[in-house]
């Protein structure tokens, strides 16, 4: 069953995804679409459309429909299947959890607790239950199938660059989180230890360099080919590995001497892709379980201080701009107002000229000369 559920749409039976919504949601008169079931045609349609929607929309998708339908059934069975992937039996992934975060706490504590079970779940466990979810709520539907709409050959090679670089430098920082452990007590090390310790100072630079080259090619990436989907997967996995830097000692220790210039490049390229978001965006993000930690964090304030200055000091540039301006038109103003008086003083000394040698030559001509 699951086999046939991936099997592609041939051109000689297409699948219209928008058709099948608008019957079964708003031109059909099914009540409970849990009772009745999709036919297989229909189920393996949608299932191939889910193949072709990125791991992290599929999970935004169901982080919104599994709490805006807590109370069903489906939410029910969301929780059954996270426990199925859970390993850590001490945390508490039961339902009765979510029905009391979404309906008594604020909704972050909700949609952080949902968003932490799903992204242990599989991606092919994740597109089934979503599956699920697409044939019970219009809702689920509408947002899947705009999903699927906005995925294109650049934005998917986009996506694939974000994860590989992610993926890749994550496995990096295992091994740079246990070369630094090394120089966590070099007093009671021994000689050839320290000896040691300098390779493996080296070897961190070296992949402190790494993290500069990843920053940047996720950074490029959102950059390359500006969406939604690349943005947000370009700050989710920068404050991910932000904070797997910052809980593994990556960065400088408190009370070391320096500039970490790989913590300030963190901070300079998600504070550039937050930028980039406008409200709705960001209102979106929040909605999929996504927080901005280090926005959020002292480093996000000074960030934000950072951009005040800048937005003061780009203030006063304009203000002078403008107060020159000002200037220069007053100037010419004023000198325009002195060429005036000049032409007038030079007409009244003409006029008076003329006066005068109309006087001599009368009295010239009194005098016989």
């Amino acid at each position: 069953m699951a086999q046939n559920l991936l099997e592609t749409v041939t051109p000689d039976n297409p699948f219209d995804f928008p058709g099948f919504i608008q019957i079964r949601f708003r031109d059909s008169s099914i009540l409970n679409p849990a009772e009745h079931p999709a036919n297989d045609h229909d189920r393996r349609s949608i299932a191939h459309i889910l193949e072709g929607i990125d791991r992290v929309s599929v999970q935004g998708i169901l982080v919104r429909t599994i709490l805006t339908h807590v109370n069903d059934d489906f939410s029910k069975h969301a929780a059954a299947v996270c426990r199925t992937f859970n390993t850590q039996p001490a945390v508490d992934t039961t339902h009765a959890l979510w029905v009391q975060e979404a309906t008594s706490g604020p909704a972050v504590d909700a949609i952080d607790t949902v968003k932490g079970k799903l992204e242990r779940i599989p991606p092919a466990a994740l597109r089934s239950l979503l599956l699920e979810g697409v044939l019970l709520y219009s809702d689920a539907a509408a947002a899947t199938l705009a999903a699927s709409n906005s995925i294109s050959p650049a934005l998917s090679t986009a996506l694939s660059e974000i994860e590989e670089a992610y993926q890749s430098c994550l496995k990096m920082l295992q091994t740079t989180r246990r070369l630094v452990a090394c120089q966590c007590a070099p007093e009671q090390a021994k000689e050839e230890f320290l000896e040691s310790c300098c390779e493996t100072k080296s070897q961190i630079t070296a992949r402190k360099e790494q993290l500069h080259v990843t920053i940047r090619t996720i950074g490029r990436a959102a950059e390359l080919t500006p969406a939604w989907e690349t943005r947000r997967d370009a700050l989710r996995a920068s404050d991910k590995l932000y904070w797997k830097c910052k809980s593994w000692n990556v960065f400088l220790r408190d009370g070391e001497e320096g500039t970490d210039e790989v913590r300030s490049h963190f901070i300079d390229s998600i504070g550039a892709l937050a930028e980039n978001m406008g409200p709705i965006e960001r209102q979106r993000y929040l909605d999929e379980g996504f927080n901005f930690k280090i926005l959020e964090s002292l480093e996000g304030k000074m960030y934000e201080a950072l951009k005040e200055v800048k937005r003061a000091a780009d203030n006063l540039r304009a203000n002078l701009a403008q107060r020159n301006t000002k200037d220069t038109k007053m100037g010419e103003k004023h000198m325009s107002d002195v060429a005036g008086i000049r032409k007038a003083e030079t007409k009244r000394l003409k006029r008076r000229r003329v006066k005068d040698r109309k006087a001599l030559e009368k009295a010239l001509g009194n005098l016989g000369l």
